[in-house]
């Protein structure tokens, strides 16, 4: 079926390929900011030779069969029958059989044990979200997740990018079996609010905000700081929440973090570049969504903080922690959506470590 979809798709006006999947298009962006030994815990093919620079290192080996996933990009104001597309978003569409069963988990596993590498990024679970696996795979498969996770040393940092999900059973097992074995967490503004659902209702919600006010973002991610604070096997120490109109970072204080604002503001021109596809940013393809001031809370009276135009980042003291918040400027002629995640994550990491 999806072989039949893509037949017609080739011949679409305005196709094209794209280097696609949360771990490599992750290790490219690495790779483009300068890292130079990048290994990525997945399977790649011929077409991903002509794709990705070579200098990466791909612990599986090279497949004969392309594994594509077909991306339908809209923008704002794009009409579907009688529909109309309220913000620049993708539709995706796969038959992925691989990557459900963590194919790489050992391959990758002896890579690090043998490198020791300074950070180790983990993704694309989404992947095993209301898959038909034989019954106990999926189990056994993030158990031994779990084991290569909780066996990491101290020295190498463990981040975990969210994705969305749909099955309760498969959100509670990336939170025991990886969300309690991170340093860092990252999401978008959609995948937040679930995992705050999953740890005070132990559901999941149906639908988010696609832009939430400042202050609930905040209060969210002290609400899962505060958590993994006291659940954490290796301590939480990192929160990044990217959205469409602003980037926070939160980062425990005396935590192998360093340059958070830095962070904050790599992550935001990357999120802006990726989308518009240039690495140039113009004015007259940007606007800000957000206004000139936010309240930090709506669960107690924290006060609000204003945009300082010469110094637009903001960062502020709490508790144990610290935050800093970078605006976004949003791209008004959109090229790509899909990846923006996977391109803005390692942009706020990079900096960081």
């Amino acid at each position: 079926m999806l072989q039949d979809i893509l037949k017609v798709a080739k011949n679409v006006t305005g196709g094209r390929w794209a280097a696609g999947g949360n771990a490599p298009v992750i290790s490219k962006r690495f790779w483009l900011e300068g890292f130079k030994r990048v290994f990525v815990g997945a399977q790649h093919s011929v077409k991903f030779n002509e794709l990705f620079p070579n200098e990466l290192e791909f612990t599986q080996t090279t497949s004969e069969e392309d594994d594509v996933h077909l991306v339908l990009e809209f923008k704002v104001n794009d009409k579907w029958g009688p529909y109309k597309v309220q913000r620049a978003n993708r539709f995706i569409v796969h038959s992925d059989h691989l990557n459900p069963y963590i194919k790489s988990l050992e391959s990758f596993a002896e890579k690090v044990k043998k490198n020791q590498p300074r950070l180790a990024v983990f993704g694309a679970f989404q992947m095993l979200d209301n898959f038909p696996f034989p019954k106990g795979k999926r189990e056994e498969r993030m158990a031994l997740l779990q084991e290569f996770l909780a066996d990491m040393p101290e020295t190498t940092l463990i981040h975990f990018e969210m994705a969305s999900f749909s099955e309760v059973a498969m959100m509670q097992s990336v939170i025991d079996n990886i969300m309690l074995y991170s340093d860092s967490l990252g999401m978008n503004e959609q995948e937040l609010p679930n995992i705050v659902s999953m740890i005070t209702k132990n559901t999941i919600i149906e639908f988010a905000d696609s832009n939430p006010r400042t202050a609930i973002v905040l209060d969210q991610m002290r609400d899962i700081y505060k958590h993994f604070k006291i659940h954490s096997r290796r301590g939480l120490s990192r929160i990044h929440v990217h959205t469409l109109s602003f980037q926070a970072i939160l980062f425990k204080d005396g935590s192998s973090w360093k340059n958070l604002k830095a962070g904050a503001a790599k992550a935001s021109l990357i999120a802006h570049r990726h989308v518009c596809g240039d690495d140039i940013i113009q004015a007259n393809k940007s606007r800000l969504i957000m206004d000139d001031s936010f309240q930090l809370s709506l669960v107690k009276d924290s006060g609000r903080v204003y945009f300082n135009e010469t110094s637009p980042i903001s960062c502020w003291k709490e508790d144990d922690y610290e935050i800093c918040l970078a605006p976004v400027l949003v791209c008004t002629k959109v090229k790509q959506t899909a990846g923006g995640g996977d391109n803005i994550t390692p942009a706020g990491l990079m900096l960081q470590i």
